[in-house]
């Protein structure tokens, strides 16, 4: 399986959005992501929207929280804090 296999089942199981999880395979995550992605993705939780989506987060018009949907049962909710307190 390659990279972008990986991040595209992760992104399934983390209950991303299709939109964030393409962003993420085509910027390499956080390396090439734009300045938007960047402020979002420091909040700690791991998750590294697509720029779009990045705005709508930074503008309040959308939370991170609403955007993650039919994560898998076994993963913890978003946003878990105690992974933040890590």
């Amino acid at each position: 399986m390659n990279r972008k296999s990986i991040w595209q089942s992760n992104g399934i199981t983390f209950g991303y959005p299709k939109c964030c999880i393409d962003s993420f395979c085509t910027t390499f995550g956080f390396m090439n992501a734009d300045e938007n992605q960047r402020t979002v993705a420091q909040n700690g939780f791991g998750f590294i929207p697509c720029p779009t989506h990045a705005k709508q987060i930074l503008n309040k018009e959308i939370t991170i929280e609403s955007l993650i949907k039919n994560r898998d049962p076994e993963i913890n909710d978003f946003p878990n804090d105690e992974f933040r307190k890590r």
